[in-house]
């Protein structure tokens, strides 16, 4: 029988789950997100204005392509143009669907979005 009231037992158990100094639980961090996650796809019911909800939307996209900057270039060391590229092609596949082919926003951005492919197999 294990005694867990003895100062040793406490530390064996802070032993088993190391933690770098100065961060918080991986726990901790994911309860984070997902009030943020769920903060942030609550923000357009907040934002009934259209200006304020375009400008909502475009901080989101940028945000996105920051993210994917940081991961090529500061973790992997990769320094790259590639997927602002293929970003880049899939809006601009994207506003010429909507545009000049009137299609619907919703049905234009499944093949907006795998146009970058068709243009990788070239």
């Amino acid at each position: 029988m294990t005694d867990t009231t003895s100062p040793i037992a406490s530390i064996r158990t802070e032993a088993a789950s190391p933690v770098a100094p100065g961060r918080t639980p991986w726990k901790h961090e994911a309860v984070g997100f997902v009030l943020g996650f769920v903060l942030l796809a609550l923000l357009p019911l907040v934002f009934g204005d259209t200006y304020a909800r375009h400008i909502l939307i475009m901080a989101f996209i940028y945000a996105i392509v920051a993210s994917n900057w940081d991961l090529s270039l500061g973790y992997g060391g990769v320094f790259n143009f590639g997927h602002l590229a293929l970003f880049g092609i899939g809006v601009y596949a994207y506003s010429l669907l909507t545009k000049l082919s009137a299609f619907d926003p919703w049905i234009a951005l499944l093949p907006a979005a795998s146009s970058p492919r068709w243009r990788r197999s070239w």
